[in-house]
C-alpha cells in the first residue's frame, strides 16, 4: 500500500529541482551580462592593438555611421564597428561626425575617436601657391 503523503513528497522534490534549475539559469545569465558589460567597457576604453598612427584616415561625405564604423574597424582604428555604432547612436552623436581627413599621432580608444570625429579637429589640407612678381591674387 502507498502512503498518502507520497505524491506531496514528489511534488516538493520536483519544485526544489525546478527552483535549482531556475537559479542556475539566472546566475548564468547574470554572469554573462556582467562579462559582456566589462567586455564593452574594455573595447570602448582601449585602442586597437594595430592602431595606425600617422596615417591618413578619410571619412567621406555621406558615409553612414555603420559605413564609418566598418571602415574604421577595417583600418584598425577601432576594435568593433558594432560597438562604435552603438556608442555613437546611444550618445546621440551621429549627426555631429564630420567628414574629412584625420591623422592620429597616438593610439586612441573608441570613445576618444568619436570625440575626435565630432570635434572636427581634422588634418587641414594646405596648398602652397607661389605667385610670380607682378601677379595679383584677385
Amino acid at each position: 500500500m502507498q502512503e498518502p503523503n507520497a505524491p506531496h513528497v514528489f511534488e516538493r522534490q520536483h519544485k526544489k529541482r525546478l527552483m535549482r534549475i531556475f537559479m542556475f539559469s539566472f546566475s548564468l545569465i547574470l554572469l554573462l551580462c556582467i562579462a559582456s558589460f566589462f567586455s564593452l567597457l574594455t573595447i570602448l576604453n582601449k585602442p586597437d592593438r594595430e592602431f595606425p598612427t600617422d596615417t591618413d584616415i578619410v571619412i567621406q561625405q555621406g558615409m553612414t555611421i555603420r559605413g564609418i564604423g566598418i571602415y574604421l574597424q577595417d583600418v584598425h582604428v577601432i576594435q568593433s564597428s558594432l560597438i562604435f555604432e552603438f556608442y555613437v547612436q546611444t550618445n546621440h552623436r551621429s549627426s555631429f561626425i564630420q567628414a574629412g581627413t584625420y591623422r592620429f599621432s597616438s593610439p586612441l580608444s573608441t570613445k576618444e575617436i568619436v570625440s575626435e570625429l565630432i570635434s572636427a579637429d581634422q588634418m587641414k589640407s594646405t596648398t602652397l601657391v607661389t605667385l610670380p612678381e607682378g601677379f595679383r591674387s584677385s
